[in-house]
């Protein structure tokens, strides 16, 4: 029994010390984007797969008197493939708007799991078959894509320092990007807090 209230209350001042050094952040930060364009047709499904990169920026400010902030922000995306003879690129912007926990290890060590929604709004997205004209997805027949799509994500962060931010974390759009295609993946991160 003595172990248990000693180890309530270590769990309890952690989260004292945390709740007292509760400060806004923003963070800058490049993801790498392991995407996957997904189709399902008539019990047929296939998987596109995609290289993207991500230049962001999030500002994330405390809420209540526990260690959990609000994040948002705002980020370019480039979804890229070069296969089958064929090139295709996707421009986006997206903004997140997520919750996010900070669990402080240490001063200089502190994990934050996150999770939440985001929108995005697609400015380009084309195909070009080798040696033909470039494809636009949203004057094509064949793709009839949507512009804005909306999406889940969650993950977890670690800032190393009080600069440093590394992480990994998951995505999926819950609106199609065209009839029965959407995007889902994996998200690398880093990024520096200003």
């Amino acid at each position: 029994m003595k172990k248990l209230r000693l180890i309530t209350l270590t769990a309890f001042a952690a989260i004292c010390m945390s709740v007292s050094a509760q400060e806004p952040f923003a963070t800058f930060y490049g993801q790498y984007n392991l995407s996957y364009l997904k189709s399902s047709h008539d019990s047929d499904s296939h998987k596109d797969n995609y290289n993207e990169v991500t230049l962001g920026y999030n500002y994330a400010t405390p809420l209540f008197s526990i260690p959990l902030y609000l994040e948002f922000g705002g980020a370019v995306q480039w979804a890229f493939k070069s296969e089958d003879e064929a090139k295709t690129n996707i421009l986006a912007l997206k903004a997140p708007v997520n919750l996010l926990f900070s669990i402080n290890i240490s001063d200089d060590f502190k994990i934050l799991p996150y999770g939440g929604f985001y929108g995005r709004a697609n400015l380009l997205a084309k195909t070009k078959p080798n040696e033909s004209k470039s494809i636009n997805w949203f004057k094509s027949d064949y793709f009839n894509a949507k512009r804005f799509q909306v999406g889940v994500n969650g993950g977890v962060k670690f800032m190393i320092g009080e600069t440093v931010v590394i992480g990994a974390g998951y995505y999926r759009d819950l609106t199609d990007i065209a009839d029965d295609i959407y995007f889902e993946g994996w998200d690398f991160t880093i990024g520096m807090v200003l």
